[in-house]
């Protein structure tokens, strides 16, 4: 699909910001310091435009539409299987890589410990490759071949690398006549866990920062209780962390409806930057930035208020809020 022509790109915001800045537009006879420059701003805007200020008369902070993403996360019981060969040993990355016989392995797999039947040596799960290959930390390559491992469950389950906040609820797959797991603090999850560690189907669920040294940014868990007695897939929306613009990768999240606003908020930082001021761009920016998220907002708005279900009335499917007395119809198929 041919991208809009109104779409503005990394490169368009490149020139945009090189002639503000007195370099003109072609970005080839600029120096390596200039090139830098630019680039640092773009960066800065962009995340100015993600991550906006405090509306006024607003209570919190908005957040885009546009970086709400669909989540899946298969929570595992106790794994348990033989090793296919002899595990390999790569001592660039420190990683071994181990292979299984039948499929067993799923991405919330990391984090765990693999430990080998015979030999009764653990070693972190590191990354998950296919569903029957990952790689664990440490040379593993004088494991012997067909042995048996397990990987034990303990409910912690790792979200994706790009995963900012969780959006709404945790929802069983279509199918499965589970409610929705309560989410709670973490702390109640530890709590229970204390108290009763029987698996069986989960229940309550939290949210936790994993810890970190800082060589990676921050990553998140899903904790869940009761510990699974078999595999659930979970569904769940969730406001992703984005990457940067590059050359490779040169279109802003939203889509050109918001390309005139991430425009200014490139020439504010650049104006901030170079002049040490706010000015016209950097109230350029503040009335785009405010249309914009009263736009977004509008894209957002419900047609129908309240949890939805459907019932029959004179023959007719009709769809009413739960929360409201049955013989209400709000809305009418």
């Amino acid at each position: 699909m041919a991208e809009p022509t109104l779409t503005i790109s990394y490169a368009g915001f490149k020139v945009e910001v090189g002639y503000f800045l007195g370099l003109g537009y072609d970005e080839n006879a600029w120096s390596a310091p200039d090139a830098q420059n630019i680039r640092g701003i773009i960066r800065q805007a962009y995340r100015q435009f993600l991550y906006p200020p405090l509306q006024p008369g607003e209570s919190k902070q908005h957040v885009w539409s546009f970086l709400r993403r669909a989540g899946v996360l298969n929570a595992w019981p106790n794994l348990a299987g033989t090793v296919s060969g002899s595990p390999t040993y790569d001592a660039d990355t420190g990683l071994s890589t181990v292979t299984v016989t039948a499929a067993k392995f799923v991405d919330s797999v990391t984090s765990h410990n693999l430990k080998f039947g015979t030999s009764g040596t653990s070693y972190a799960i590191k990354t998950f490759v296919s569903t029957t290959q990952v790689k664990v930390t440490g040379d593993a390559s004088g494991e012997a071949a067909g042995q048996a491992y397990t990987v034990t469950a303990n409910g912690n389950y790792d979200l994706p690398d790009a995963f900012g906040s969780l959006d709404g609820p945790i929802t069983f797959q279509p199918g499965d006549l589970y409610t929705d797991l309560l989410i709670v603090g973490e702390g109640e999850i530890r709590r229970r866990r204390v108290v009763d560690t029987t698996a069986t189907i989960p229940v309550y669920a939290a949210i936790r920062p994993k810890s970190s040294d800082g060589s990676t940014g921050q990553r998140f868990e899903l904790l869940i209780w009761p510990t699974p007695d078999a595999s659930y897939t979970l569904d769940y929306a969730y406001y992703l962390n984005p990457d940067d613009l590059t050359d490779a990768n040169p279109y802003p999240l939203g889509g050109n409806a918001y390309g005139e606003c991430l425009l200014a908020s490139c020439l504010a930082v650049a104006e901030q930057k170079s002049h040490d001021a706010v000015a016209q761009h950097t109230m350029r920016f503040k009335e785009l930035l405010a249309a914009a998220i009263a736009r977004d907002k509008s894209s957002q708005r419900p047609n129908v208020y309240g949890s939805l279900n459907p019932t029959v009335s004179e023959g007719r499917i009709v769809r009413h809020a739960s929360w409201l007395p049955a013989n209400v119809v709000v809305a009418t198929i």
